[in-house]
Order: structure tokens, then sequence, then C-alpha cells
């Protein structure tokens, strides 16, 4: 699971591979629907960055309802 994280990040920062949002968006929710809870958290990082802060903020609470306690610190930043 984690290396379908790995490609999302590859593809969200363009290492290795022309920067592409889409597809690290595609990969991250990949790694969500296999368990992922960082994958979770990744997409509403890419939410937040597009202004879609109403989608950022639905991810974020998944990503922390999930776990992912370093979600949470970053909704001040999303609402």
């Amino acid at each position: 699971m984690g290396a379908l994280l790995n490609a999302g990040y590859c593809y969200d920062v363009g290492l290795g591979v022309r920067r592409n949002q889409a597809a690290a968006l595609s990969w991250y929710l990949r790694a969500y629907h296999r368990g992922e809870v960082c994958g979770t958290n990744n997409i509403g990082t890419i939410w937040r960055d597009r202004g879609n802060l109403k989608q950022a903020l639905t991810w974020s609470l998944r990503a922390a309802t999930l776990g992912d306690h370093s979600a949470i610190s970053k909704m001040p930043s999303i609402s």
C-alpha cells in the first residue's frame, strides 16, 4: 500500500515525473480505498491547494476520523 502513496507523492511534487496533481489525486484515492489513512489527508491537501475548501475540509475531517492526527492541525488553514 505504501507504494500507492509514494506514486501519489511523486506526481504531487514532481519527483522523477512531471508534476501532475490530477495523477497524484488518483494515486492517493487508490491508497485511500485500500485503507491508507495518509492518502486521505493528502487528498484534502490537494483540494486545499486548488482552493476547494469544502472538499478540503471534508477529506481532512475524514482523515482525522480515521486517526490521522496531522489532519487536525491543518484544519485552521482550511477554514
